[in-house]
């Protein structure tokens, strides 16, 4: 029963950091530098950590637009935090500025275009603003309202650490995908680098239907896993302390 046990526990706890560290980063760093100057709290650490973790989303949960603002034309002045790309050659950015009177909001838009906006760039959008969904996997990602913009203007590019990883990795998504056929670009953004967006609809319901989604992304339990063995495999090979390699797989 035991290997049983440490093999549930596993993948609990591969589930719990696969979310904390898709929500917040930093945080599982932190939980890594204290396991390498504490030795007797690791467990305290992460109940501590997941508890933050549960507060903190809890705290942020997406709330709608102010209705003075909804199916009105605006001025958004904002920074692009997210670009994917959707089937048809059109992408979405998810803009998170300010309007005029000091409002804060998230917005996402729609642009079929060859100029492209990478993170951190920040816009000045002329549009009508309609409420997402309330649900929906953008009001979720805290995506307050869809953005029919007219006019759009560069201002300026202030990106930070994580627009630079996904700005590359959204750079390399597109080289790869320029050198296969077209027809199946959309497949391999999705097999490779997880941007089941860029699938239609029809393509990504035959995954459902026949059981293969999980190739289209990586999910807690397959962390948990891939976590475990690598810990076994340092374990037995290079006889490293356990805090050390917890650390190391945190990092």
């Amino acid at each position: 029963m035991r290997p049983l046990f440490w093999a549930g526990l596993g993948s609990v706890a591969g589930v719990l950091l696969a979310l904390l560290g898709a929500y917040s980063a930093p945080f599982l760093v932190l939980l890594a530098l204290f396991l390498l100057f504490f030795r007797r709290l690791p467990f305290l650490l992460f109940g501590a950590f997941c508890a933050l973790f549960c507060l903190n989303a809890s705290s942020r949960l997406p709330q709608p637009p102010p209705r003075h603002i909804s199916f009105r034309y605006l001025c958004l002045t904002g920074r692009v935090t997210s670009s994917t790309p959707l089937s048809g050659g059109v992408r979405v950015l998810v803009i998170r500025g300010s309007l005029p009177d000091g409002t804060r909001i998230a917005v996402r838009l729609f642009r079929r275009s060859r100029s492209s906006f990478p993170c951190g760039t920040v816009l000045k959008v002329h549009g009508s603003l309609s409420p997402v969904q309330r649900g929906s996997w953008a009001w979720w990602c805290g995506v307050q309202g869809s953005l029919s913009a007219d006019c759009v203007a560069v201002v300026d590019y202030v990106p930070n650490l994580w627009n630079t990883i996904s700005n590359i990795r959204n750079v390399l998504a597109d080289e790869v995908a320029q050198t296969l056929p077209y027809r199946a670009r959309p497949l391999m953004r999705a097999l490779i680098f997880g941007q089941r967006t860029a699938l239609k609809p029809q393509h990504l319901s035959i995954f459902s239907r026949t059981g293969t989604a999980h190739f289209l992304a990586i999910s807690g339990i397959h962390i948990a896993m891939l976590v475990a063995l690598a810990f076994w495999l340092l374990r037995r090979l290079i006889l490293l302390r356990t805090r050390i390699l917890i650390a190391m797989l945190l990092c």
